[in-house]
């Protein structure tokens, strides 16, 4: 009896010991989830000392680091929860992944979003084509210098506004106290946000409460004042300091507006009627001299967690809140509206960027907000970005992020746009690799026949072709039969670009538009091919994702210009990366670029050019290759229109776009000169090519 009592009472007390750590972990989660994170975060690692074994347990703890940006410290966390055994729950991969986007670890990333697909694979793709995005933000050349606000302080200083020449902004700063603090060192000091202002310009940098100690001055801000200083809107809100500004299922936060007195502080403050307590109402921004209200909120009807609402002052009354579309909002959260009359700039975690929030811009076109477009680094980095407002007296840009090497938590950065050069007039030396020359193809082929013969060639690898000697060129009729490319297919149409030539071999680095990066899919072809008027169409292979790929570019401002484009067509997540033209890694769908105003086309489901309508007959063939990539497309751009028609194997290019058979002459003089010395005049009779006898 006695060792069954033994084992008894050690069984007993090993499950009070759980008991008793389990209630420890029990007490952290609440604490989470009631997002107090310091709290947290000491309860967690005090359970943890005693439970090491917890992966649960570091993970949450890495959760709670996260949320106040402590991100090394969360990378920790969420490695030792992965390394333990123990089911853990897949949100805390997606969030570890988060972590590694915000501190630049890209591959490292991209490795855990992999990893993520098995879960999610909609949003693992999503996420794979952000970092990837991000990546390729990251090569872009510096648009912006960026200094640090003069008056942030320690803590956490955000949100900009402009009252007449002062700067307003909110922050947790301690290195000032109001008269209540200095005559009684009991009190109680409160850990809101408080308002803020100081000099835009001048000597005199003295910071300044905004509002007096009679007044309620606590978790206020950010503020926005009507462009004649009139009236203001803030928000009331639930901010702690370092920790994130926003949940998507935050309910506590709520929109006012009040008049302003002469030193920008405000009265007679009233709440904006369609504030919810179920849901948040915040970062409330003036637009038309207050007769317009933008912010972001996370009410019903929404694509996710906040989206950007505009509502108008009319007849007296704020009208019915207007969801802004989805080029704006997406199923992430979009917060910080800034409406300067034109522009619209915001902050968004889930449009592509560098890693957390990152700022950026949109305009109306014909009554639509256009595809949002990324700022840029340098007012995004990998960290959080939001706040952006643009001091338009002056051209500055004022934002708020938590950057690594701030002076803050939170600090307050200004950005000056870098001045433009113009570029260098200068043209890459022209090196024109060998093209095949089909007629001397013909030849070996068929030594056995005069040189004056045709050659009708049956095999469909390549178009039937004929041999000439030069004595007898000239009286060559034109005939169809004489050059057969009856059944080639015109599947490139490229316009010409004011781009410097740029010489481009094989595992070169160029410029692809990135569409899609796909984990369980090759992709279908019929999803872009209205796309195919801007480039030609690749499937790229990398590892165990498919990346769809429009391109390629020579430099990034012609891959910047369709790009606008592209966002336009419906593809506001495209991006510009860069990648290595290495045959082996790639298959190509499809190609064009748009065509002049007098001609056009249409693809059909395998890529081929149909319905066709062109302004001459008259082209110029160049060169006929099996790999497209050797022929160098910037050489010939400045001369006209460039097709890419294919039979077989062969891709041929061909000049087209002229409105005369002269000017075609010019075009082929041009091309030999420039080392295309098999270059001839070709008609076009509705898709089927064949050879001009006058040459």
């Amino acid at each position: 009896m006695r060792p069954r009592l033994i084992i008894t009472t050690a069984l007993c007390i090993a499950m009070i010991f759980q008991s008793f750590g389990q209630s420890e972990f029990n007490k952290a989660e609440k604490l989470l989830n009631l997002k107090a994170f310091d709290l947290a975060i000491k309860n967690y690692e005090t359970a943890l000392t005693k439970y090491p074994e917890n992966a649960t347990g570091y993970a949450q703890l890495g959760e709670a680091y996260l949320m106040t940006n402590q991100l090394l410290e969360a990378l920790k966390s969420y490695e030792r929860a992965f390394s333990l055994e123990g089911t853990i729950a897949p949100k805390y991969k997606l969030q570890y992944a988060t972590a590694l986007k915000k501190v630049g670890l890209y591959d490292l990333a991209e490795s855990v979003f992999f990893e993520y697909a098995s879960v999610d694979a909609d949003v693992a793709n999503h996420m794979l084509a952000g970092t990837e995005y991000a990546k390729s933000l990251l090569q872009a050349p510096d648009k912006y210098d960026i200094v640090n606000f003069g008056s942030n302080s320690r803590k956490s200083d955000f949100g900009v506004s402009f009252f007449k020449d002062q700067v307003i902004f909110g922050s947790f700063r301690d290195d000032m106290k109001r008269e209540h603090d200095k005559k009684n060192n009991s009190y109680i000091n409160k850990t809101g946000n408080q308002l803020f202002t100081v000099a835009k310009s001048g000597a005199d940098k003295t910071v300044s409460f905004l509002r007096p100690d009679y007044k309620e001055i606590y978790n206020l801000g950010p503020v926005s004042y009507s462009k004649d200083g009139r009236m203001l809107a803030f928000m009331r809100n639930t901010f702690t300091t370092g920790s994130n500004q926003i949940f998507s299922t935050e309910s506590n936060m709520s929109i006012y507006v009040a008049l302003t007195n002469e030193d920008g502080d405000f009265t007679d403050e009233k709440p904006f009627p369609y504030n919810q307590i179920e849901y948040s109402y915040a970062f409330p921004n003036l637009g038309f001299n207050g007769n317009a209200l933008y912010f972001a909120s996370n009410r019903p009807g929404g694509s996710g967690g906040f989206d950007l609402y505009v509502s108008y002052f009319k007849d007296g009354k704020w009208s019915n809140p207007e969801n802004l579309g989805p080029e704006i909002n997406t199923p992430g959260n979009e917060i910080t509206p800034f409406f300067d009359g034109e522009t619209l700039y915001f902050a968004s975690d889930y449009h592509f960027g560098l890693g957390g929030y990152d700022n950026f811009s949109s305009t109306v076109r014909d009554g639509q907000w256009t595809t949002s477009v990324n700022m840029g680094k340098g007012i995004n980095s990998p960290s959080d970005d939001y706040y952006l407002t643009p001091d338009m007296s002056d051209g500055t840009i004022y934002f708020t992020s938590n950057r690594l090497g701030g002076r803050g938590k939170d600090d307050i950065y200004i950005a000056h746009e870098l001045m433009k050069q113009e570029p260098a007039l200068a043209y890459a030396e022209i090196n024109v690799p060998p093209a095949v020359n089909l007629d001397d193809l013909a030849k070996e082929n068929r030594s056995d026949v005069p040189s004056a013969a045709i050659i009708n060639t049956t095999t469909s690898d390549a178009p039937q072709v004929v041999a000439v000697s030069s004595a007898e060129s000239v009286a060559i009729v034109s005939e169809a039969k004489l050059m057969d490319f009856s059944d080639a297919k015109l599947v490139a149409i490229t316009t010409p670009s004011v781009e410097a030539p740029v010489a481009v071999d094989e595992y070169a680095e160029v410029y692809f538009i990135q569409l899609a990066s796909l984990k369980r899919s090759e992709g279908l072809m019929s999803n872009y091919n209205r796309l195919s008027s801007y480039g030609q169409l690749y499937r790229f292979f990398k590892s165990s994702s498919v990346k769809i790929r429009l391109g390629f570019y020579g430099t990034r401002n012609e891959a910047q210009r369709v790009l606008n484009d592209v966002h336009s067509n419906g593809f506001g997540d495209a991006f510009i990366t860069r990648d290595v033209l290495a045959t082996s890694s790639y298959e190509i769908l499809n190609s064009s670029s748009s065509s002049s105003a007098n001609s056009s086309f249409t693809t059909d489901d395998n890529g081929w050019v149909n319905d066709y309508n062109l302004e001459s007959s008259y082209k110029v063939k160049l060169a006929s290759y099996m790999d497209p990539l050797k022929f160098q497309v910037d050489n010939v751009l400045d001369l006209g229109r460039l097709e890419q028609w294919t039979k077989g194997e062969w891709t041929i290019f061909i000049l087209g776009g002229f409105e005369s058979i002269d000017a075609a002459k010019k075009a082929r003089i041009t091309a030999i000169n420039r080392g295309f010395v098999d270059a001839e005049i070709v008609e076009d009779d509705n898709g089927i090519l064949s050879r001009v006898s006058e040459q």
